[in-house]
């Protein structure tokens, strides 16, 4: 039952953290375009 119980919670814990990693590499991006842009300018 506890193997049961936990398996969501790796599942959730696991897609977090993918979900962070893509928020973190879609602001590097952000950050990278403004920088790009700033000396564009």
């Amino acid at each position: 039952m506890e193997s049961v119980a936990s398996a969501p919670d790796i599942l959730t814990a696991s897609f977090l953290g993918k979900l962070f990693m893509a928020l973190s590499l879609i602001t590097e991006v952000f950050k990278l375009r403004g920088s790009i842009g700033v000396f564009r300018k």
